[in-house]
């Protein structure tokens, strides 16, 4: 969960600026910044309800992507593999949403 981040301790270490997505023992993204960020939204891509992705926009008009990308399981078959069948889904959704979305500028972690 974010409030479980050590923020003081990253901010004691030039990281003062902060933007996080979490959810309880399973999922979570975080992007830590010396440099003034606000947050600028996250997506829940493949509506998979996990805390998979989170944005950060600089001052200077620069938006940070990051991403936790489903792994997708041992087996690359969605018939047999619920979780591969959840990737592909996830990279799907993102990629038609940067399409119909898309960033000017923009970095994708």
């Amino acid at each position: 969960p974010v409030e479980k981040i050590p923020l003081e301790v990253f901010a004691q270490a030039g990281y003062g600026y902060a933007v996080a997505r979490g959810q309880k023992g399973y999922n979570g993204v975080a992007i830590l910044s010396k440099l003034p960020m606000e947050e600028a939204g996250s997506q829940d891509f493949a509506d998979l309800g996990h805390a998979r992705h989170v944005a950060g926009r600089l001052e200077n008009g620069v938006t940070v992507h990051n991403f936790y990308v489903p792994a997708g399981g041992d087996v690359a078959d969605r018939a047999v593999n619920e979780k591969f069948g959840q990737k592909l889904d996830y990279l799907t959704d993102m990629r038609d949403w940067f399409h119909r979305e898309r960033p000017e500028k923009s970095i994708l972690v």
